[in-house]
């Protein structure tokens, strides 16, 4: 549960002058930042938190700014590679497509959940006594996943299928992941596609984890649990902007991220709701594989896609 403290410092920022301006006008042509936000999130459902957020950002930032809100994903990627907005709030999907669209924009942080986390990993479940993996795996398994949306349960895993690294498995589409884990837990279903949290040392979660740890009941009455892939680290979605923005507003807005959980708690509390943990720099690298993963499921070649398939002791407690 988040401090008092956190609820009360949103207010005071409502009535109160922000720490000294990060940039006093960083290109004196750039007048406005342009900002987009889907229509579920907080900034874009409640004015006291979308007042709160641009008073904030344009007294820190040295600019004006305005803000967009989108009913879908797919308009707000739209308006990013287009170039109709600056800055945005991504999925990690979105980003990366996006980011496959254009070539125009830059991720600057991402966020970190409360326990530490900072992404996910794809994982395949199955019991202990089974061979699932590369050719030797027997072609019968019948191997579920949640949907064919889903990052975790469908594009990761299809991308190691469709390069080889896992058997040829009779797959099955249950729905959700509730459906998922019953069907396992009843003997429906050899293994299954998860997701696992990931630290940013890439240790410390365990199989309890699994599903972020909201599943561990009905798992725990499955015995013999065992993690026999795992995927590339997924990064929880980042902050990203436009390349066409000048490069110090760039460096402003990533040192605002990356400071806002010390210095601004009540800011991150409306911007990043679900993640309270603040925010970790982005690497140029940190969707690559999400984006591979998206081409091969699009049905384009990927000739080099470099995979982590070896299950290292350091990530098992």
């Amino acid at each position: 549960m988040k401090s008092i403290f956190h609820f009360v410092s949103i207010l005071v920022l409502l009535i109160s002058a922000p720490m000294t301006a990060l940039a006093s006008g960083s290109d004196k042509n750039f007048k406005t930042l342009r900002v987009g936000v889907l229509q579920n999130h907080p900034i874009a459902k409640r004015a006291d938190y979308k007042k709160t957020f641009i008073f904030n950002y344009s007294n820190l930032l040295g600019v004006d700014v305005d803000v967009t809100t989108f009913k879908t994903l797919g308009s707000l990627i739209d308006a990013h590679a287009s170039g109709r907005i600056h800055y945005a709030m991504h999925t990690a999907r979105s980003y990366a497509t996006t980011d496959s669209i254009c070539d125009c924009i830059k991720a600057l942080a991402r966020p970190v959940s409360q326990t530490g986390a900072v992404g996910f990993r794809s994982v395949l479940v199955s019991r202990k006594d089974l061979d699932v993996r590369g050719n030797t795996a027997k072609a019968n398994l019948k191997i579920g996943y949640s949907r064919k949306e889903s990052v975790s349960g469908w594009l990761m895993p299809n991308m190691a299928l469709s390069l080889g690294q896992l058997g040829n498995f009779e797959l099955r589409e249950m729905g959700d992941v509730n459906g998922l884990v019953s069907a396992y837990g009843n003997g429906e279903l050899h293994g299954f596609f998860g997701w696992l949290p990931v630290s940013s040392t890439d240790v410390n979660f365990d199989q309890t984890d699994l599903f972020g740890g909201n599943l561990a009941t009905e798992l725990n009455q499955s015995s013999d649990i065992d993690l026999s892939w795992w995927s590339n680290i997924v990064y929880f979605g980042p902050h990203a902007i436009h390349k066409d923005v000048p490069k110090k507003l760039k460096q402003d807005l990533t040192d605002l991220l990356l400071n806002m959980d010390s210095q601004q708690p009540g800011l991150l509390d409306i911007i990043e709701p679900y993640f309270s943990g603040g925010f970790t720099k982005s690497n140029e690298s940190d969707y690559d594989a999400l984006t591979k993963a998206l081409n091969i499921n699009a049905g384009i070649a990927v000739s080099e896609v470099e995979l982590e398939l070896s299950l290292r002791p350091s990530i098992i407690k």
